[in-house]
């Protein structure tokens, strides 16, 4: 209904079956062309996603596919995602240092525009006691 005929054909169709054992099946994993279709299935999934879907999707089916391969991925992928983490961390450190130095250049260049303006105004005041002396010398 909400997918183009055309559309919906050129959608693969992967033969599964259930993954749990019940009364009516009881090996479920099993295919007439391979003993156990759920590992390779979920190994495809996991190779087709991208990585940063990879690492929910491994920890959300962790106790359904069992696979050697799923779990070097699965280490590998929480070794990235630390290891990202972690330079995240340096990233927002560095972040807030360039923050504070930013902060404190500002601070600085305000301080010494302050100063000028004091010694302008000093500068002026002193023409103005200059003068004044000098106008009551003539007086």
């Amino acid at each position: 209904s909400g997918v183009p005929q055309d559309k919906a054909k050129q959608v693969p169709i992967i033969p599964t079956g259930y993954h749990k054992h019940t009364r009516l099946m009881p090996k479920p994993r099993e295919l007439y062309d391979r003993p156990d279709w759920f590992n390779p299935f979920w190994q495809s999934c996991i190779n087709h996603t991208e990585e940063s879907a990879r690492t929910p999707l491994l920890a959300s089916q962790k106790h359904c596919a069992k696979s050697k391969t799923i779990s070097k991925q699965e280490k590998e992928l929480a070794n990235k995602q630390q290891e990202l983490e972690k330079r995240e961390k340096e990233l927002e450190e560095q972040l807030r240092q360039l923050e504070i130095e930013k902060e404190l250049s500002q601070k600085e260049q305000e301080l010494e525009k302050r100063e000028k303006d004091l010694e302008t105004q000093l500068g002026e005041l002193e023409i103005e006691t200059k003068l004044r002396c000098f106008e009551k010398t003539i007086t």
